[in-house]
C-alpha cells in the first residue's frame, strides 16, 4: 500500500484588530483519491450499455479537487 498525502496551504493576516484578511490553498498538488467506496452488482458497462448480465464492480466517492479561496473578514 503506497502512502498518500493531501496537501492544504492557508494563511491570514490582521492589518486591525476586527479586520482579517485571508487565503486557502486546499489539495495543491490536485491529488486523485476517493473518501469512499463500495462494492456492488452492475449490469452495465463503464461506457453506460446495458449487458444484462451482472458483474461486480467498485463505486467511488471522489475527493475534493484543488481550490483557491482569498476573503475579508470584518469582526465586530
Amino acid at each position: 500500500m503506497a502512502c498518500q498525502a493531501i496537501f492544504d496551504l492557508s494563511a491570514s493576516w490582521k492589518p486591525a484588530e476586527d479586520w482579517e484578511s485571508y487565503v486557502a490553498l486546499n489539495n495543491i498538488f490536485d491529488r486523485r483519491y476517493e473518501t469512499f467506496g463500495a462494492l456492488a452488482g452492475t449490469v452495465f458497462t463503464p461506457a453506460g450499455e446495458f449487458t444484462g448480465t451482472e458483474t461486480d464492480a467498485v463505486f467511488v466517492a471522489p475527493g475534493t479537487p484543488h481550490s483557491f479561496c482569498a476573503g475579508l473578514r470584518y469582526r465586530f
